[in-house]
């Protein structure tokens, strides 16, 4: 199941940097994180642009999804790109539906509001991703990377608050 994820991860990443570099842009550094790896794009982006980097990750792996499923080969890579791409696209300022959503608020309400909406949403989804991860814990005795996932994630809204106060 690793090895899916791990390859599944790897394709993800590949989209965003495929479409960064499509769009005239470059990749100044990346780095690792337990989420994955954060591309860090040289110069100003704009928020068109932004949206449609933050999702090209998860477009990759809806599609690969959809060829694993309908071709009926790999189903664990299948499932795992699933996982990964939904999983991307929670509102939450870290991940890619994160950025894209920033990306829809800032021209309209300004980068600060977007950024202290964003942190709100962020922290509501984060609460339930905990939660449900506490009801997984204790009802279906399921894995701790959950709960451990959601926590790091919850940690990491403060260090970009602190990165924006900055």
């Amino acid at each position: 199941m690793l090895s899916a994820i791990f390859l599944a991860a790897l394709c993800h990443e590949c989209g965003h940097l495929i479409l960064i570099y499509a769009l005239g842009g470059r990749v100044g550094g990346l780095a690792f994180s337990p989420c994955g790896l954060t591309l860090r794009v040289l110069g100003t982006v704009s928020y068109r642009k932004e949206i449609a980097i933050a999702s090209a990750g998860p477009a990759v792996n809806g599609l690969l999804f959809l060829f694993f499923t309908l071709t009926r080969r790999a189903p664990l890579f299948a499932e795992a790109n699933l996982a990964l791409g939904l999983f991307n696209l929670c509102p939450v300022a870290s991940l890619d539906g994160g950025r894209i959503l920033y990306a829809l608020l800032a021209p309209r309400l300004g980068p600060d509001r977007a950024f202290r909406r964003l942190r709100a949403l962020s922290f509501l989804t984060l609460l339930l991703l905990w939660a449900v991860s506490v009801f997984f814990l204790i009802e279906a005795d399921e894995s701790l990377s959950l709960f451990f996932l959601s926590v790091w994630l919850f940690a990491s809204l403060f260090v970009e608050k602190e990165k924006k106060e900055m």
